[in-house]
């Protein structure tokens, strides 16, 4: 027990030695001596990854903006899928990135792209989320970036609305297509953009032409003719010259048409650089149809009809006016980069040396038919297969052995296949003007076999679907 006793006592009295273990105690100095330590230790490696995230994501900024404009530059020459391979990738690396008016903006070429195509549903579904990124704009980032900014949501707005415009107005909506162009303009305005607005009056004029509103047209034409010419020639007032010049066509005069239309192509055969190339061959196709409807002026005086297949003796009057209108059009097939605008070049050529007399190349059906699969879907690509039916209707006349030739009632058939086709598409689209289009020009297709059950039939249906277009074009 004393042991015991002793032992207890020399535990509790004496100092506890220091333990391998335990922590000492460190004084407030030598804390911060080691937090200081330690941020400069790792200051560099913090630096150096959040300079690498940076880099990534400015890199990945540029690739989308790399891939956006090589898919602009597709479009704009005609190779739609190459385009739309493009766009889908820059589209989904915004996406990632969190970055809706770049995504917003992309879409909207994507859905260009997609029309073309004939892809109607994809088309539709990616402008609608275009428009709704810009109304919403969930998940929209905060700071001080440039997405942020109001002038550059004003900058997508305008050009989103734009693209808009062009679509509805491709699938037979002028009235849609109006009302985004005055979104479109009224953005461009909030912007100081009189460039940009003056492209939106310009296709605010076009849908108000589809609309038959041909006054209206011509006096937003003069309403901003000043400010067209105060601006530096570009490309887009040589559009506003030749969209002056279309108007003047379809009110009658055609003399101040044919001047508009040739002070458009010199301004853009003097751009520098070929910045005019693109437009030039829209240009001269309306010069095209204005000289033809100058021939046409001279035909009706001498009693004669130019919608018929073949004018035996032509006026010398209208002769040496269709054969300028022939090199007009042959001029804008050549140079045209842009599928349709060849093909309706071609087309009106087609139509109007048949009218001349000349007949139609086995070569040059074939040739349509290949371009007309490959069109997408929209208004312009249902009234060229209605232009087609009309050359093949016309069949052609015997010559060297290379013109078109069918078998009897083979023609027809393959009008009315073509017309088939075009109403199915003027279906799927809703456009009621369309529908009417195909469906008169099948009627007058049966009316010229003799079934004259069908053509009453199919005459009453356009007249019908044509009422129902002028009562949504007043409503």
């Amino acid at each position: 027990m004393k042991d015991q006793r002793m032992k207890d006592k020399s535990t509790h009295g004496s100092k506890p030695s220091p333990s391998i273990g335990k922590p000492a105690h460190w004084s407030v100095r030598q804390v911060l001596c080691f937090v200081l330590g330690l941020l400069l230790a790792l200051t560099p490696q913090l630096l150096s990854r959040s300079a690498s995230a940076v880099q990534v994501n400015l890199a990945e900024q540029s690739s989308a903006s790399v891939l956006v404009q090589q898919g602009r530059s597709r479009y704009q020459v005609g190779q739609y899928a190459e385009a739309s391979a493009l766009l889908s990738r820059a589209a989904q690396t915004h996406r990632l990135r969190g970055a809706p008016l770049n995504l917003s903006l992309t879409l909207g070429y994507l859905a260009l792209a997609e029309q073309k195509l004939g892809h109607l549903e994809a088309a539709k579904a990616e402008m609608a989320e275009s428009v709704a990124l810009l109304q919403n704009r969930p998940g929209a980032p905060s700071g001080t970036g440039p997405e942020t900014r109001p002038e550059t949501r004003a900058q997508v707005l305008a050009q989103v609305m734009n693209m808009r415009g062009q679509l509805q107005f491709a699938w037979g909506q002028p009235e849609d297509a109006l009302e985004s162009w005055k979104q479109s303009q009224k953005a461009y305005r909030t912007l100081d953009d009189s460039v940009g607005e003056l492209g939106s009056q310009i296709n605010q004029v076009q849908a108000l032409r589809t609309l038959g509103f041909y006054r209206r047209a011509q006096s937003q034409l003069s309403e901003f003719q000043s400010t067209m010419a105060a601006l530096p020639d570009s490309v887009t007032k040589a559009e506003g010259l030749r969209s002056l010049g279309n108007v003047l066509r379809t009110v009658g005069d055609l003399e101040g048409a044919q001047v508009a239309l040739e002070q458009s192509l010199g301004m853009l055969e003097q751009l520098p650089e070929g910045q005019g190339k693109r437009a030039i061959a829209s240009t001269l196709l309306s010069l095209g149809n204005t000289l033809q409807s100058q021939g046409n002026q001279q035909l009706e005086q001498f009693e004669l009809s130019p919608s018929v297949c073949a004018v035996s003796n032509l006026p010398p009057t209208a002769l040496p006016l269709y054969e300028r209108a022939v090199d007009a059009y042959r001029q804008s097939e050549a140079m045209a980069l842009v599928p349709s605008t060849q093909l309706q070049s071609q087309l009106n050529r087609l139509s109007l040396e048949q009218m001349m007399g000349q007949p139609l190349q086995t070569s040059s059906v074939n040739a349509i038919a290949t371009q007309l699969d490959n069109l997408g879907m929209g208004r312009s690509a249902i009234y060229q297969q209605i232009a087609f039916s009309r050359l093949l209707s016309c069949g052609s006349q015997p010559s060297s052995g290379n013109e078109f030739e069918p078998e009897p009632g083979e023609t027809s058939d393959l009008a009315i296949q073509v017309l088939q086709h075009a109403q199915q598409q003027a279906q799927r689209l809703g456009d009621a003007r369309a529908q009417s289009e195909v469906l008169g020009q099948l009627g007058r297709l049966y009316e010229s076999q003799g079934q004259n059950g069908l053509a009453e039939r199919q005459t009453k249906a356009a007249v019908k679907l044509a009422d129902r277009a002028q009562a949504l074009d007043i409503a």
